[in-house]
């Protein structure tokens, strides 16, 4: 939006009735007038202007406003020109506290009593601070904050800034005046209202660091303070700039839309990314709070201190703290071997959509809010992330350090673009960077490596050709497949000799040392390339060797099975090539891989789940695991490490999938005893005894879980159960769980997992999209303006399988439009598509494999 003002400074005072679910406000902003004009236009959007002027030399005029709904924006007209210079806007205004988890919303929950509550909460990013004042908001708008509220006397208030001061009105309120920000973006500013406690420590360097949670949950908070202070000591170190605000909090939300939010010094969260109960929680609840920590603090320099332009530049923001946040990790906690799983979380996730003929550039433009909630997808932080990763390896850990200190230093306090890093990244490395990365960033899509090895002469010859992956075979004509990326080549060969070039050719011809034909060689070691690989069957044979053998390091075994999967998935390879593959995997012990093995074999049983080869492929996927269960079994054990806990609830909860009956029966056993032992079921298996009891569970375990669910004061438990009651079999069940996600048992960010969770299943797909066609009118009303809500329930029906579920969804959604979400439809439908492909191309090859005839 192009504007003759400029804002300098934010003066707000917000009034919030919690009860009535309003809020009133007023706001003085000071202006820098750029060129005369006659009007003001700023963005609101659901809020009332009731009173608008100007002062110049402190004259007044009165502005008379005009609301512009669709484009959100309102146009402040005055009776004479404004002339360039200083001025200050004043405008009172009304408004909603909403229950739709955006702008300025009301969160409600249970107190420690027992008695519902709420509280007020704000969430701005991308577009939504204009829901709770009238404002420039853009990105690239920055100014200051002096942010004032009126609560009542028994709440507490959180900010950006500390309390500045705080006077007791005679009305039973108190007003609380906020320090004045630094220079920041509309989306970053925070404010949460109710009755919250915390607890606090200070690092080393004088910084207050205080975790918020509703009144009784704050002693939840020991682990986050704990690992959020070495976090931040840590991201202090590296960037080589001192956290620049004097206090940070970190704010659990009962009803939370995305997982955090990084408000400079004022990140919220879901309660169970925060809140971690040393009895009652999970090691991978443990991993998550550190991980969502440590990506939002690194947020606190890269997307705050230093802020993308516009927002086809997100990835700047959310790439980097992706990046950053695990590079944070795996420096605090080197036994979680996170680059490693990095792979999987990241670098695969991000692979699988950018296979997709409808996914988009890293850096993309974009003119409207519906344009940019779209953007937060896989592209924007994993893609984005995992080639950080991949220049980062290039060019050097200490190049790549100082080219990033040097451009926050440069930018601090200001906006900044894809261009501006490159360039700081090129002063201190001496590389290309620029030229190297801009295909990586404006591109569609990755490429595939096609390689043929000449070991008949002294020095091997390495022929190498790119193509871009994509998992429709027959694409059409307007597919760029020919595109050319510049591409770090790394190899690695059964000696350890390891090579680096750049391959930036359709096709090039690399000389290493002589390899013998019983010699393997490896490309793209350590999986840091953002690329597949497609090997031919005799290449693939000597590695299969090498995996069984350990030769390879966990990371190569880990992307050996995820580029032979993909390569499955489009029909470059038939899928008995992928299962001869997991074979050499009988021994494997590395959690990483197994996640990424596991997430193949779950793939296609959805695919051949209505085949006549099922049983003999659900037997074979037993069979794989057998080994690895004997080593882990189900009891937890002293020595155990967190990867260790993590891969045993993996495999047990896999092995039900796979439906191994003795795994079954003995999750039910369990449960039930668990009932008449207090609950003392190991936490790192409650979740997957839960879910397993309920697939064999009537209707009377079903009422078990629920009333577990209403006593249990802690969010993470109750997340549990609700996961278990989207795997029961029953339709009756299944559709009782559906029904309950949108009543008050169930809280509203929480009603889209119970969608997506019993979409996943074979028993429950068809009856979550009959269940979201029904309720389509309050789901859209609840999450249809975008965000990772509507993505989610979008993304959840791509499971299906068939011609006759396309149709229908393709029919539905051209009556009930998602302008807000047409990037995730077309994706869904595109997967569809290709689902029913494979199982086209693969039924006979599947049904003619010699499947293992014993478990």
């Amino acid at each position: 939006m192009k504007t003759k003002i400029k804002p300098i400074h934010y003066e707000i005072l917000l009034t919030p009735d919690i009860v009535n679910s309003t809020f009133t406000g007023k706001v003085k902003i000071e202006l820098d007038v750029l060129r005369p004009t006659d009007q003001i236009v700023l963005n609101a959007t659901e809020i009332k202007i009731l009173d608008a002027s100007i002062s110049i030399n402190r004259i007044k005029s009165s502005l008379v406003a005009e609301y512009n709904a669709s484009k959100e924006i309102i146009n402040l007209k005055c009776s004479k020109t404004i002339a360039t210079g200083k001025a200050d806007l004043f405008i009172k205004f009304s408004g909603t506290l909403n229950d739709r988890l955006r702008g300025f919303y009301v969160s409600r929950y249970k107190d420690k009593n027992n008695k519902e509550n709420k509280l007020a909460s704000t969430q701005f990013e991308p577009t939504d601070a204009r829901r709770a004042f009238p404002c420039w908001d853009e990105p690239d708008k920055k100014a200051s904050f002096s942010l004032a509220v009126n609560i009542h006397q028994s709440h507490k208030a959180i900010s950006n800034m500390p309390q500045k001061e705080e006077t007791i009105n005679p009305d039973g309120t108190k007003t609380i005046w906020f320090e004045t920000t630094p220079i920041m973006s509309t989306y970053l500013l925070a404010l949460i209202v109710g009755d919250i406690n915390c607890i606090q420590r200070a690092t080393e360097s004088g910084t207050l660091v205080r975790i918020w949670a509703i009144d009784g949950s704050e002693e939840k908070g020991g682990y986050a303070l704990d690992i959020s202070i070495k976090i931040l000591e840590y991201l202090e170190e590296y960037f080589g700039i001192k956290y620049p605000l004097p206090k940070l909090d970190h704010v659990a939300i009962p009803d939370f839309a995305a997982g955090a939010m990084e408000n400079w010094g004022c990140i919220t969260y879901r309660e169970p990314a925060l809140l971690f109960d040393s009895d009652s929680s999970s090691s991978s609840t443990r991993q998550l709070v550190a991980e969502i920590i440590a990506h939002e603090i690194s947020h606190m320099w890269f997307g705050d201190l230093v802020t993308m332009k516009w927002w086809n530049d997100l990835w700047l923001n959310e790439s980097f703290a992706s990046w950053m946040g695990d590079k944070t990790i795996n420096a605090i906690y080197p036994e979680w071997e996170k680059w490693t799983q990095f792979l999987v979380a990241d670098t695969g996730n991000a692979l699988r959509l950018d296979g997709l003929l409808t996914s988009h550039p890293i850096e993309q433009q974009v003119t409207n809010p519906d344009e940019i909630g779209q953007l937060f997808d896989a592209i924007s932080y994993s893609k984005g992330a995992s080639i950080i990763r991949m220049i980062e390896s290039f060019l050097g850990e200490n190049e790549f350090k100082d080219g990033i200190r040097k451009y926050l230093r440069k930018y601090q306090l200001n906006n900044a673009s894809t261009n501006d890093l490159w360039e700081c990244l090129e002063e201190t490395s001496g590389k290309p960077v620029g030229e190297i990365m801009r295909t990586w960033i404006k591109a569609t899509g990755y490429p595939f490596l096609t390689v043929n090895i000449n070991r008949s002469k002294i020095i091997s010859e390495i022929s190498v050709s790119q193509k871009r992956f994509v998992y429709d075979e027959n694409p059409p004509q307007s597919t760029d497949m020919e595109h050319v990326w510049p591409i770090p080549l790394t190899t690695i060969d059964n000696k350890c000799n390891s090579s680096v070039s750049l391959l930036d050719a359709k096709s090039q011809t690399i000389k290493l040392p002589k390899l013998s034909p019983q010699q393997w060689l490896k490309l793209n070691s350590g999986q840091t390339g953002f690329y597949r690989v497609l090997y031919n069957s005799n290449e693939l044979k000597l590695l299969s060797a090498a995996i069984e053998s350990k030769d390879l390091d966990p990371a190569d075994r880990l992307g050996l099975i995820s580029d032979t999967f993909a390569m499955t998935q489009a029909r470059l390879s038939p899928a008995s090539t992928f299962l001869d593959h997991c074979a050499a995997y009988i021994t494997e012990n590395s959690q990483p891989v197994w996640t990424e093995l596991l997430y193949g074999l779950h793939t296609m049983q959805n695919l051949v789940y209505e085949q006549t080869c099922y049983k003999n492929y659900t037997r074979y996927c037993r069979q794989l695991l057998t080994n690895i269960y004997s080593d882990l079994g189900w009891k937890p054990r002293e020595n155990d490490g967190h990867l260790t806990s993590l891969l045993r609830t993996q495999i047990l909860s896999s092995l039900g999938q796979f439906e191994d009956q003795e795994i079954l029966k003995t999750a039910c056993g369990r449960f039930y005893d668990s009932l008449d032992n207090a609950n003392k079921l190991p936490a790192d298996l409650r979740k997957v005894i839960y879910a397993l009891a309920a697939k064999q569970g009537t209707t009377d375990l079903y009422d078990i879980f629920w009333d577990m669910h209403g006593k249990s004061d802690l969010q993470e438990e109750k997340v549990r159960l609700l996961y278990a009651m989207t795997q029961f079999r029953d339709p009756v069940l299944i559709q009782k769980t559906l029904d309950s996600s949108l009543s008050n048992k169930v809280r509203t960010h929480e009603t889209i997992s119970v969608i997506v969770q019993t979409s996943s299943t074979h028993d429950g797909r068809k009856l979550a999209w009959k269940f979201i066609k029904e309720n389509w009118k309050e789901l859209n009303r609840r999450y249809g303006e975008g965000g990772f809500g509507l993505m989610y329930i979008i993304q959840s029906v791509s499971g299906f399988t068939n011609d006759e579920s396309l149709s229908d969804i393709d029919e539905f959604f051209s009556l009930n439009p998602v302008p807000a979400a047409e990037l995730a439809l077309s994706q869904t439908k595109e997967k569809i598509k290709n689902n029913i492909q494979w199982i086209d191309y693969n039924k006979t090859d599947l049904c003619n494999w010699s499947y293992p005839n014993k478990d």
